[in-house]
């Protein structure tokens, strides 16, 4: 690759190091932790209600994904389509400073709705991001570029975190190096904003340095109909691509799977082993080492042995 192509790979990568900070702070580790402990007052009652609000955008998700995929296919252009639907994530991201604890039912329903909102930008986004990879990434190496992507985010979460925990919350007599209220847990609550202003700034090199695809001539709502059109005859012909059909139903699987560790992880750390925001931190951070090394390693593990049989040892070990 030459000096262009890497600046663009390497920017392109860099949106996992952007985004990955929402999933990790805000869904998993520590805002989740904080909704069921403060906001709602009830571990079990609030982890439940936050995994129902991860599951609502997630049927949402599943809904518009396909349609917005056929759009993607489309209209060319796909980073405009990044740029607002991580919009959609980083503006609700922003508002959860008014998660205030111990709230009403009303007040309840809105901090859900701004995180359903915030996770299904970020996913939506991510039909794009992804599209994008075929055309920045010779064909010979897009799986160690898709796992450097991936490791950079795991780097990116774990930053994050280390932020959180040294410069908002503190580590037992280490005192934050910012001194922020704490009666209302204002240190804790201030990680939404944070991780919004982490997500637009680390996005930016994605839209500078990164080449967009060719803007095609059809207008949204020709692609749109275009996109929709050939997914019905896609369906209609689903016979004939038995394999494809089987890889989606076992890709919907084992993602429900992970979706559910990573979305109840740090509530679950927190009700069943009665972890400090502190010890969850710490948690996440060795979480997120590991899981960064392991995603550079089978980065050239795909390209070297294929998709499946790395997908298949990963989830071998994922289950011992």
């Amino acid at each position: 690759m030459d000096k262009n192509q890497i600046k663009s790979v390497f920017s392109w990568c860099f949106y996992d190091w952007a985004n990955t900070a929402f999933s990790t702070v805000i869904i998993t580790f520590i805002f989740g932790v904080y909704f069921a402990r403060q906001v709602v007052g009830d571990e079990t009652e609030g982890s439940a209600q936050w995994s129902f609000a991860i599951a609502v955008s997630g049927m949402f998700i599943a809904f518009l994904g396909p349609i917005l995929g056929a759009v993607a296919d489309n209209s060319g252009a796909r980073k405009s389509w990044i740029f607002w639907l991580s919009m959609l994530c980083i503006v609700p991201c922003a508002l959860l400073w008014f998660a205030m604890p111990n709230g009403s039912a009303s007040h309840i329903i809105f901090v859900l709705g701004l995180v359903a909102l915030a996770n299904i930008g970020l996913e939506l986004s991510q039909v794009f991001y992804n599209a994008m990879l075929p055309h920045i990434a010779p064909k010979e190496k897009m799986g160690r570029v898709s796992g450097w992507a991936w490791g950079l985010g795991y780097l990116g979460g774990l930053s994050a975190l280390a932020i959180a925990l040294f410069g908002f919350i503190g580590l037992g007599e280490m005192k934050p190096f910012i001194q922020i209220p704490t009666e209302n847990f204002e240190h804790i609550r201030i990680t939404g904003p944070f991780i919004a202003l982490w997500f637009f700034v680390f996005m930016m090199p994605l839209f500078l340095f990164t080449k967009d695809v060719e803007i095609k001539s059809l207008p949204f709502w020709d692609a749109l109909s275009t996109g929709l059109h050939q997914l019905a005859e896609s369906a209609k012909n689903a016979r004939k691509h038995k394999n494809l059909i089987r890889f989606l139903i076992a890709s919907a699987i084992y993602r429900d799977g992970l979706i559910t560790l990573f979305a109840i992880g740090g509530v679950y750390a927190a009700g069943q082993f009665g972890m400090s925001f502190t010890e969850i931190l710490i948690f996440a951070i060795g979480l997120n080492v590991t899981a960064g090394l392991g995603a550079f390693a089978f980065a050239y593990a795909d390209d070297g042995i294929g998709s499946k049989p790395t997908i298949i040892i990963s989830l071998v070990g994922l289950i011992v």
